[in-house]
This record gives structure tokens, C-alpha cells and sequence, in this order.
């Protein structure tokens, strides 16, 4: 990451050096209306600035200027505009800077000033639509540049100067439009590595564009830095009472115990009481969603893990709900399961392994391992089945990610 940052930095000090060290030139010219209202304008530093400056007893509600560039005697095509300067109070001096320019880019550029609207909306001159009516109120003026590059004046090292430029600047904009391809295909390459990938057979684009699965992967990468024996199972079906599935996101069986995550990648505010039923998503354009609440979803994921596995009283299992970084807790009001950030997950369950160390020995989370992760490979048809009864027990829109 550092050398591409390195690379970055190369790439934009090449790629400004060039602007920066232009030569500076200074030139100017102004001109005074009959209604005590001044107008200058200044090249200076590479830029052109229009001063205005209000003499008269009203304050200028905006003042509008025609300009045109000429080079050679010619004007340029293209080079042509209007400027317009608004809230002018009386004695004082607004300013305005509306383009950049380069010495060689012009010899000369003509200022004509069409129209004053003061405070009450009286109107010096007219609204004009062309430079011709423009120059027919006789307010023409003209500033000069001071070192133009006459035609065919460029020198050798300038082309040479302008074609590095042009090089660094396409290779600086080819990097810029792909950085999110870059990045995608650095996330691509540290998932193939990784246990998840291998146990889930689940593809990367699968994973990364789905939001679920992708809270899912990243709170299993912060598990798998936690010390001691452990093994994962994801995305396990297991049978309820009622013959219905339910999926248990991720399950860590680890020598302090069983723990069993449900997974919210959700943004914006969380509301939401542990004896509530459901709880609530509100994102910052002021939707609010309902969702099921996780502490109860976990409480069946529990009771059906624990059917299915036939646990004796010793085995700990914990539950804990997790969310997404992106999302604020607003209002919750729970103490009997941790509901916390994702990236609190390792200090909670250190937390809880100091409480029952060696309470599996590796010997038997292998043993209830081998009971789950079959439970992973259930057919296309389970899995459909799973997503209708679902379906059909929601009574209201699924929260936004």
C-alpha cells in the first residue's frame, strides 16, 4: 500500500510540476462608467481576475461583462463569454477570477460592459445577447498580455515538456478510472487465500456485491484472529421443531465454548429493545425499515443448535449480535446478549473465553464440526424452501444495507 501511495505522489508531482512553473506575467487595464462604477481588469499568477467597484449611491445588484480573446489580431474561437459579478455594496469592490490561462494563449483580450441592475432593478444599458450590441455602448477596453508566444514560437524543450505532461497526465488519469478496479481485484486476491473461501466454495463476486455474505466474510476474517483452537461454521441450515430451517450465519466453536453470531450489515441508526419484537433501521434520508429482532432470531438459532447437536449442560454457548461499523446504535435498550460493532467482536469474546477456559477440548469441537458443516451443503432446493418461509413470515419491507 505504501509503494502505491509512493507511486501516486510521483505520478501527481510530475503531472503539476509543468502548471506550477509557468512564468508568471502581470498585466491590466480598467475603464470608468458614466454611473461612477469602475471596472479593472488584472492577468497575474496565471490567472485573469475582473475587478468591479461600486461609486454610485446604490448598491449593484450584478453587473454583467462581455469579454473576447484575440491572438494575432484575431479573435479566438470558442474564447468568449460572459462574466457576471453579483452583490456590489456601495463604496466597495467585488472581484471575480473566471478562468485560468497560459502566456501563449492569447495576445489581447476586449472587455465590454452591458449592464448594471442595481437594488431597485433599473437597468444602465440593456440585457445584450451579442458582443455587437455589446460594443455599441461604447465601453470597450482592452487588456493586453505582456509576453504572449507569438505562432511557432515554441521551443524543443517545451514540445518535449508538453508530451511528458501529456504521457504522466494519461497515466495519472488511467490510474484514477481504475482504482476501484485495483482495489476490487486486491480484495479478489486476499479472499481466494482465505478459510472462508475454501470452506464456503462461495465466489468472490458472490460474496463481495452481496452485502450479507460480505458482513459475514469480514466478521469471520476478525474472528480468525483470535487466539487458540477453534473451527468455523458457516451458513449452517438447522431444522426447527416446526420442520421449518433456519440459517445461522456464523458459528465459532472454540475451546471457551460455542458462539453463535447473527450478522446485521446495516447502516444508518438502530433502534431497537430487547423484549421488542421487532426493531428499527432509520437511514439519513429519513426511511425507516423494521426487522426482526436479532436477539430473539439467535435465541431460536440456539435452541435449534442445541437440539441438533444434543449438547450436554457443561458446553457454553454464547450468543452475540453483530453490525456493521457504518450503523449507530440510537437507542438501545438491552443487557441480557451483547449487540455491538463489528469490530468489537474479538475484545467480547476474549471476554467471555476468561470466564470458561477449556471448556472444549479440540478432540470434541472437531467432533461437533463434522455434525455441522454438512449442514452447509444443503441442496438448491433447501435453500429456496428456507427463503419462502421467509418470504411468508415477513410482514414488512427488509431494512436497507
Amino acid at each position: 500500500m505504501k509503494y502505491f501511495k509512493l507511486f501516486l505522489s510521483f505520478i501527481l508531482l510530475f503531472c503539476f510540476t509543468p502548471i506550477l512553473s509557468i512564468n508568471s506575467y502581470a498585466a491590466e487595464s480598467s475603464i470608468n462608467l458614466d454611473c461612477n462604477t469602475s471596472i479593472k481588469a488584472v492577468l497575474n499568477e496565471n490567472q485573469i481576475t475582473i475587478y468591479v467597484t461600486n461609486n454610485s449611491n446604490k448598491k449593484i445588484g450584478a453587473i454583467g461583462i462581455f469579454y473576447q480573446q484575440y491572438y494575432a489580431g484575431e479573435p479566438i474561437e470558442g474564447a468568449s463569454g460572459e462574466i457576471v459579478l453579483q452583490n456590489i455594496p456601495i463604496g466597495e469592490t467585488v472581484s471575480l477570477s473566471p478562468f485560468m490561462y497560459t502566456p501563449k494563449d492569447f495576445d489581447s483580450i476586449k472587455l465590454y460592459p452591458c449592464k448594471i441592475i442595481y437594488d431597485d432593478w433599473t437597468i444602465w444599458g440593456s440585457s445584450r445577447e451579442s458582443f455587437e450590441d455589446a460594443k455599441a455602448l461604447g465601453y470597450e477596453f482592452t487588456v493586453k498580455n505582456s509576453a504572449p508566444n507569438k505562432l511557432g514560437a515554441l521551443t524543443k524543450n517545451n514540445e518535449l515538456s508538453s508530451f511528458v505532461t501529456g504521457i504522466v497526465s494519461f497515466i495519472l488519469i488511467f490510474g484514477i478510472i481504475n482504482l476501484p478496479l485495483i482495489h476490487i481485484l486486491r480484495k479478489k486476491n486476499e479472499y481466494k487465500k482465505t478459510s472462508y473461501s475454501a470452506e464456503t466454495d462461495k465466489s468472490f463476486r458472490e460474496v463481495y456485491f452481496n452485502k450479507g455474505l460480505y458482513g459475514e466474510y469480514l466478521l469471520r476474517n476478525e474472528l480468525e484472529k483470535i487466539d487458540g483452537y477453534k473451527r468455523f461454521v458457516s451458513n449452517a441450515y438447522l431444522t426447527k421443531k416446526n420442520g421449518q430451517t433456519t440459517e445461522v450465519d456464523l458459528i465459532l466453536l472454540h475451546t471457551s465454548g460455542i458462539y453463535v453470531f447473527e450478522s446485521k450489515n446495516y447502516s444508518g441508526w438502530i433502534f431497537g429493545d430487547e423484549k421488542s419484537k421487532q426493531w428499527m433501521q432509520t437511514l439519513e434520508n429519513g426511511e425507516k425499515n423494521r426487522f426482526h429482532n436479532p436477539i430473539y432470531q439467535n435465541k431460536l438459532h440456539i435452541t435449534a443448535l442445541k437440539q441438533t447437536l444434543e449438547l450436554p449442560e457443561y458446553v457454553k454457548v454464547y450468543s452475540i449480535i453483530i453490525f456493521s461499523e457504518r450503523c449507530e446504535f440510537k437507542e438501545l435498550n438491552v443487557s441480557s446478549v451483547p449487540v455491538i460493532h463489528r469490530n468489537q467482536v474479538r475484545k467480547t469474546v476474549k471476554d467471555f473465553s476468561l470466564k470458561s477456559p477449556g471448556n472444549l477440548s479440540s478432540d470434541k469441537i472437531d467432533e461437533i464440526y463434522n455434525k455441522l458443516y454438512p449442514l452447509t451443503l444443503v441442496s438448491e432446493e433447501t435453500k429456496e424452501k428456507h427463503i419462502n418461509d421467509i418470504k411468508n413470515n415477513l410482514t414488512y419491507k427488509k431494512p436497507s444495507h
